[in-house]
């Protein structure tokens, strides 16, 4: 009997954040294969991921998408790592479709959400955020606000934070029986 629902790891950005560098660099390898087997990371220990980055598909398409991997990977003991792009403000209103999936899955879900640009000094306005907050019944939302503008010590720093994020959460996970 499976006492724990899965965990989802959606990480939230708008363009230029660095959300596909960000998960290179908490997996240590630039391709991601979400129908092949799950992938592990040295530095989440034994935990198995599927990777699912967004591709170039409408919100409805994507949550298609994403819906096939999860029964694809039905029977694994498996986390999710799923990358969410919100193309503005109003952005959040488009991906309505996947946040209530989330909203009504039994799924446990932290959404990550990544507040600076990678080449700028842009930030993701406190507005934004509380919009998503409001869309969101079911998961928590966790705003990732280091500057990392042209710098791959602080990307890496940022990725460093998230790794501990996911441990803490992964440290709570119960046992199957």
């Amino acid at each position: 009997m499976i006492v724990n629902p899965r965990r989802f790891f959606v990480i939230v950005g708008t363009p230029h954040t660095g959300k596909r560098k960000t998960t290179q660099q908490i997996f240590g390898r630039k391709k991601f294969l979400p129908f092949k087997a799950p992938i592990k990371t040295a530095a989440l220990g034994e935990e198995q991921f599927v990777i699912i980055l967004p591709r170039a598909l409408p919100p409805h398409e994507y949550l298609a998408y994403i819906r096939k991997l999860i029964q694809v990977h039905r029977e694994s003991d498996t986390s999710f790592f799923v990358v969410l792009d919100l193309l503005s403000a109003e952005a959040v209103h488009e991906v309505q479709c996947i946040l209530e999936y989330f909203n009504g899955s039994a799924f446990e879900v932290h959404y990550l959400v990544l507040s600076s640009s990678l080449y700028d000094e842009r930030v993701l306005g406190n507005e934004v955020v509380t919009l998503l907050q409001t869309k969101i019944t079911n998961g928590t939302v966790h705003v990732l606000d280091r500057l990392v503008t042209a710098s791959l010590i602080r990307l890496n720093d940022r990725a460093r934070d998230i790794v501990a994020l996911i441990s803490k959460v992964l440290e709570n996970k119960p046992v199957y029986f």
